[in-house]
């Protein structure tokens, strides 16, 4: 999904059923930019929001005020970071909020803590750490590559198998075949 900009008018967020089959459904919010009319769906994974329901997802999700009153109280500087959807140095928790959203409770279950992790694609996490002050530093923005499927992380598990092989823990067949569903999912 592409990123929308914090403060952009949407419909009023519908929480529907969706079914790719009878015994496949699941919930999702649909809603449109209010602008351009274009209709997004964000999927809802309960295991993703532990304690929390669809409505309350949505809750967090949307807002009725608008940017002026959403950023009220933060920083020029840190109303520049949100216009353009980047976590900077110097942003407090209030500002990060804004310009990401929440983050999934199954990875920062509560945000008084220091470390949130979001999830910037499948492979891709972004961890943002808060100092003192609860302020973003630049040692305390990092982009991590998950290892899952990426050429560096194959390689290290091919090389983790072959260890296991010379150690006699795994056997050449077993070695052989995990190589090559590793080597399959680049």
């Amino acid at each position: 999904m592409e990123d929308i900009p914090a403060g952009t008018e949407v419909s009023k967020p519908k929480v529907i059923k969706y079914c790719s089959s009878p015994n496949d459904c699941q919930k999702i919010i649909n809603f449109k930019t209010a602008k351009n009319n274009k209709s997004y769906e964000i999927l809802y994974t309960r295991r993703y929001h532990p304690g929390k329901t669809i409505k309350d997802y949505a809750k967090n999700m949307f807002t009725t005020k608008n940017f002026e009153e959403l950023t009220a109280g933060l920083t020029k500087y840190e109303i520049s970071a949100i216009k353009t959807g980047v976590i900077q140095n110097g942003m407090s928790k209030e500002a990060v909020l804004i310009c990401y959203g929440p983050p999934p409770e199954h990875a920062t279950s509560n945000l008084n803590s220091n470390v949130w992790l979001y999830w910037k694609n499948k492979k891709t996490t972004e961890r943002i750490v808060f100092n003192s002050k609860n302020r973003t530093g630049p040692e305390n923005i990092r982009r991590e590559e998950s290892k899952k499927d990426t050429a560096a992380g194959v390689e290290e598990k091919i090389l983790l198998l072959k260890r296991l092989l010379d150690k006699g823990l795994i056997t050449q067949e077993e070695y052989d075949n995990k190589k090559t569903a590793l080597l399959e999912s680049l």
